[in-house]
């Protein structure tokens, strides 16, 4: 039986809390907070990993991608200050906001680097990870031929760096709808640093799990065999 678990969102600002959801209500006058239930507990807050609807809803108000998608349904710029594309549609280049940085609720504190992303899309394809949404950005330059163990050196991957805000992704062949899979948590950034200090617990509990988006992971409480206490509060990011 799945067992059903709270989100509670604290936030400074009402008007950014309801902008994810229908309603809020004033708390001890710290901020505001915000009581959803899902379905069930969220197998994996890893955004190259996870699958379930349950990790996508808090995923898309953790991390934050080159793109988000707007109220109007439409990929809108996010991490992402602008961009230009080739002619030819396969070469995209991005300028990174310069103002955003990693958080968590031990207080980490870094930057967020084109670096970042280059990681996160290297991770997406490396067969050892199984990320079950790799094969939807097989539009990237030799990222099939990664995913499949043909190319073993990483850096032939048509994501790269051109410094610590610039980005730039080469395609194999042209995808209109590139900038809406940008915004899917597949294509988040993933710190490096971060990632391996989890020792393999990345997105698992709130203790490993970052934030370059609106809210960070404060609590994540889940017990398998009782609904008593299944909670997951997020709490807003004055880094963001």
């Amino acid at each position: 039986m799945k067992k059903r678990t709270t989100i509670r969102i604290s936030a400074f600002l009402l008007c950014l809390c309801c902008a994810f959801f229908t309603s809020c209500k004033e708390d001890d006058g710290k901020g505001y907070v915000f009581g959803y239930d899902i379905s069930s507990n969220p197998g994996s807050l890893d955004p190259q990993y996870a699958s379930d609807r349950e990790s996508y809803l808090i995923i898309g108000s953790v991390f934050e991608g080159l793109f988000r998608i707007g109220a109007d349904g439409n990929a809108e710029k996010a991490m992402a200050e602008s961009y230009t594309v080739s002619d030819d549609g396969l070469t995209y280049n991005f300028k990174l906001k310069q103002d955003r940085y990693w958080t968590d609720v031990n207080g980490y504190s870094k930057k967020v680097t084109a670096a970042d992303f280059v990681f996160g899309f290297r991770r997406l394809f490396l067969p050892e990870t199984r990320a079950p949404k790799a094969s939807e950005y097989f539009c990237i330059k030799n990222s099939d031929k990664i995913n499949s163990g043909e190319i073993t050196d990483l850096s032939q991957l048509g994501v790269t760096a051109q410094g610590d805000y610039s980005l730039t992704i080469e395609l194999q062949y042209t995808e209109p709808s590139l900038a809406m899979l940008l915004a899917m948590p597949a294509a988040m950034p993933c710190n490096e640093e971060y990632f391996i200090k989890a020792q393999g617990k990345y997105g698992l509990d709130a203790e490993r799990t970052p934030s370059n988006g609106p809210f960070y992971v404060k609590t994540w409480n889940y017990d398998a065999w009782s609904n008593n206490n299944n909670n997951l509060v997020l709490r807003y990011s004055d880094k963001y």
